[in-house]
């Protein structure tokens, strides 16, 4: 939620996060992507457009986040998001959270993923 793409911040979390050859700032990072940073030309804080949405209109279907752009599947890309969005839909007076997944494996994908999004 610090919108940084800063590997040395990131792996201070996930020791053995990969690739393991990656230096400085890693473009598949959710931080910019969410919060808007300017960082990788990412300049919407989709994260407070969901809270005005919600604001607004607390039953909107429309309080989504896009993380998976159409340049991250180009053939150049080395890695990309495994969170490729998330919705945040009201229920019953609570608030629920749809994350959709790209890939996501059990040892390294999952727990970094539940520390994001929980």
């Amino acid at each position: 939620m610090s919108g940084s793409a800063d590997l040395d911040f990131i792996r201070f979390y996930l020791k053995d996060y990969p690739p393991t050859d990656a230096t400085g700032s890693l473009q598949e990072a959710y931080g910019p992507r969410l919060i808007g940073t300017g960082e990788f030309g990412y300049n919407i804080d989709q994260i407070n457009r969901v809270i005005e949405k919600l604001r607004k209109k607390p039953d909107t279907r429309r309080a989504a986040i896009t993380l998976l752009e159409s340049s991250d599947l180009e053939p150049s890309q080395k890695e990309a998001p495994c969170t490729i969005g998330l919705q945040f839909i009201r229920r019953r007076e609570r608030l629920h959270l749809v994350a959709m997944m790209r890939s996501n494996d059990a040892y390294l994908g999952f727990p970094h993923d539940v520390f994001c999004l929980r």
